[in-house]
């Protein structure tokens, strides 16, 4: 966790000891080691949609009621964007994550996505242990060591049954030992099919071993959203290509973070050119850029009114900023008016 700094993965601060006494410890104390990490006051991804789950089905069974849906589809996309765009931080720097599901994703108090339980993470890059030894039995731990040194050249290994099984990859449902960092875009095309449906991607009466077997053979698929269901057809295409069978044909973090990128971007322009309440159209005065951060952009060369941050004198920590333009993280150029 040391080794990555991103601002969609949960920032990692150090470890500390507490004594604990409680019926865990059946009433002596034991010192155990807790994880001191960034604090998301959101809570968890699976939360948000649990609620928003709950109002979906309060609506359909009162039309009338007028309770709001705690999330929107503007924050599906987004939050969908920040974890791809963490995880390609993630995939860039030779690491697997092996437990992508809505449970391990973050909300911070900004509505920011993190991403979060690196504990299952896999470092694959050269020189890294070829085999997760903090995870396996001593005598397995001893057979691996075997082999490695027989055959020094050999991938790593991959630890069998990893992972929650809703989320698991018809590779790593066949215990493959040999599996790459494909399993994390298939965890997260099932997380896409959860968040945009609000639902289950599986039938909910299926058991982990109905999992197990019917994803390896192919014969059990997360269900299939229609486009319709979806704020923009594009995104189809994006849970479509995490969701192949085999491995080489899904697409890559980089690949989703652009698609995304460009749905977003897409997304936010018609909700600019959408007539408000009282008829008036949105104007294009402000640009938002990935990390939250809000830029008004100045006309005719005035001054930033009271309370407003102008984009001239604003570094965003997240995106590149010269006199002329600023680029946003998902690589849209604004071109700022010159300034008199």
């Amino acid at each position: 966790m040391t080794q990555l700094h991103h601002p969609f993965v949960v920032k990692f601060y150090g470890i500390c000891d507490r004594i604990v006494n409680n019926e865990q410890t059946a009433g002596y104390d034991e010192e155990r080691k807790y994880m001191v990490i960034e604090l998301a006051s959101g809570g968890s991804l699976e939360g948000k949609i649990e609620a928003a789950e709950l109002i979906k089905k309060l609506l359909k069974t009162q039309p009338n009621n007028k309770t709001e849906m705690p999330i929107t589809k503007m924050d599906m996309v987004k939050w969908s964007l920040q974890i791809a765009a963490g995880m390609a931080y993630i995939h860039s720097r030779g690491f697997i994550h092996r437990d992508i599901k809505p449970q391990n994703i973050l909300v911070n108090d900004s509505n920011n996505a993190l991403i979060c339980d690196l504990g299952t993470v896999k470092d694959c890059k050269p020189g890294a242990p070829t085999y997760d030894s903090h995870l396996i039995d001593k005598y397995l731990a001893m057979e691996l060591a075997a082999i490695k040194e027989a055959n020094p050249e050999a991938p790593p290994l991959m630890t069998k049954r990893l992972g929650t099984p809703l989320y698991m990859s018809p590779e790593q449902h066949m215990d493959k030992d040999d599996y790459t960092n494909a399993v994390d875009i298939w965890a997260y095309g099932v997380l896409l099919v959860r968040l945009f449906t609000l639902s289950w991607p599986y039938p909910s009466n299926v058991t982990s071993k109905q999992l197990k077997i019917h994803i390896a053979r192919n014969e059990l698929r997360p269900y299939d959203v229609k486009i319709e269901d979806l704020p923009h057809p594009d995104l189809k295409g994006v849970i479509d290509g995490c969701l192949m069978y085999h491995a080489s044909g899904r697409l890559s973090f980089v690949q989703i973070e652009l698609r995304l990128s460009k749905i977003l971007k897409e997304l936010k322009e018609m909700e600019q050119t959408k007539p408000s309440d009282n008829g008036e159209m949105k104007t294009n005065e402000y640009t938002t850029s990935h990390d939250g951060t809000v830029f008004t952009l100045p006309g005719d060369g005035a001054e930033a009114s009271e309370g407003e941050e102008d984009i001239y004198s604003v570094a965003s920590p997240f995106d590149k900023k010269t006199n002329e333009y600023i680029t946003a993280q998902d690589g849209t150029v604004f071109t700022l008016p010159s300034r008199k």
